[in-house]
């Protein structure tokens, strides 16, 4: 039975990152949120190599692929004049029969930051239209961001699926070390102290290699629980009787 993408992220991979910009985009624009979340779990997925055997049964062969990606698409729209009621978007035959949408209006603040706010609207998987209600100026930027979800043709089992979330967000811990904005000084407090870098540096590369012995450690015992599986008698296993 095949697997889910969205599965695999959504009861699996979430519970090892606590990142609240993935958490607002999860909730103002579900298109866009699988096609960031999929970006780590594909690394997460080269990650699994253990048993050898496990990159063939996630991704199958170049003659008998057992992975359907998802697909994405994604469109902006400027108003070229003052529109108000029912604004009718029609994207053409590229953005037809996709699972989700999303749309958003996008601003550029004066301090030139860029704010996303929430719209009402509708898309019609079978036009291709995107449908926006409400009174808006001319100018007016909506971004738009479409997505169908893929599959693992391969059953995963839950521990397979944990593991994929375990190196998921490893993933995800690895690349917000990297981000620029956690490698800047930060004041502490109202003292502008700033805070010691060398410290947080520090902090941030154990935690990641806690993370990887961890996922190391996982992907091992699994390989241990096959080997068992495969090669010890029904006879000669253990027993495991609970009392009530």
């Amino acid at each position: 039975m095949a697997t889910p993408i969205l599965q695999v992220i959504s009861q699996y991979c979430e519970a090892y990152v606590d990142d609240i910009r993935l958490s607002e985009v999860r909730e103002t624009a579900p298109a866009l949120y699988l096609r960031q979340t999929w970006f780590f779990l594909r690394v997460a997925i080269s990650l699994f190599n253990v048993p050898a055997e496990m990159p063939e049964y996630l991704l199958g062969t170049e003659d008998d692929p057992k992975l359907v990606e998802p697909t994405f698409a994604d469109a902006m729209y400027t108003l070229p004049e003052d529109e108000e009621g029912s604004i009718v978007i029609d994207l053409g035959d590229d953005y037809l029969g996709f699972e989700l949408a999303s749309c958003r209006q996008r601003s550029v603040e004066q301090d030139g930051r860029v704010e996303y706010y929430a719209v009402d609207f509708s898309y019609d998987a079978q036009t291709g239209e995107v449908t926006v209600n409400g009174t808006y100026p001319a100018g007016t930027v909506f971004e738009m961001d479409f997505a169908s979800d893929g599959q693992f043709l391969n059953t995963l089992t839950p521990e397979m699926m944990d593991i994929l979330g375990t190196g998921f967000g490893l993933a995800w811990r690895e690349r917000f070390n990297a981000d620029w904005l956690s490698l800047v000084a930060k004041v502490e407090d109202k003292s502008f102290k700033e805070q010691t870098r060398s410290s947080d540096k520090r902090a941030n590369t154990e935690q990641i290699e806690a993370m990887r012995v961890s996922f190391a450690g996982k992907m091992r015992r699994f390989s241990q629980n096959l080997y068992y599986k495969n090669f010890v008698p029904q006879g000669a296993r253990i027993n495991i009787n609970v009392v009530g």
